[in-house]
């Protein structure tokens, strides 16, 4: 993971790229205490995450697949999402990706950038 400039927070990029087949999706995505924010076929959303340690994240708050990451301040993490299931209600899958390959991916998308207190 490269180094984000600050030390009291991780930055955390999540990004989809686009998928003819699920045009126009957006699902959430949650954490333990609930949604934490959400991935959209072609976007990149960005987040200032201030927690430290181990982290959940899932499909469904009910939903016992997730993706964990153990998040570290100063460092930036980029997870590419895609979608998989029907297209009316699609699952989320996430993957960790290596920074040169996830920026690469994420720059053919569109950013959006949303900073949320966690």
């Amino acid at each position: 993971m490269e180094k984000s400039h600050e030390k009291d927070y991780a930055l955390l990029y999540f990004y989809t790229p686009v998928d003819e087949n699920y045009s126009g999706v957006v699902k959430d995505i949650y954490i333990k205490n609930g949604a934490f924010g959400f991935a959209s076929n072609g976007f990149t959303f960005a987040f200032k995450f201030q927690k430290e340690g181990n982290i959940q994240f899932f499909n469904h708050l009910d939903d016992q697949n997730f993706f964990n990451i153990n998040i570290e301040f100063g460092k930036s993490y980029f997870i590419k999402t895609t979608f998989s299931g029907l297209v009316n209600n699609p699952r989320v899958n996430f993957k960790l990706m290596d920074n040169s390959k996830g920026r690469d991916e994420s720059e053919k998308t569109v950013f959006y950038e949303f900073q949320k207190d966690n």
